[in-house]
């Protein structure tokens, strides 16, 4: 087995830091995302469809409005961008 150089602790501060902020954005994204489904979910329940919370209620909506769901069609484009 070969050695390894001891890093310094100004390397191990500057991957730790790395490790940190991959961290915080891959929390950032994840809120994000639950905010948008939630928001979402609320515009289509106003206009009658109700989906189940989560990622799974997302996937419902969609073959939802994809099958013809009554919508305005304003609305019912809006929700095929998400």
């Amino acid at each position: 087995m070969s050695s390894v150089p001891v890093k310094s602790a100004a390397q191990q501060a500057g991957a730790m830091l790395l490790r940190v902020r991959e961290i915080l954005a891959r929390e950032i994204l994840v809120r994000q995302r639950t905010q948008l489904i939630n928001a979402l979910r609320g515009h289509a329940s106003e206009l009658g469809l109700v989906a189940p919370i989560g990622n799974k209620g997302l996937a419902r909506l969609r073959v939802d409005v994809a099958t013809g769901a009554t919508l305005p069609a304003p609305a019912a484009n809006a929700l095929r961008l998400a």
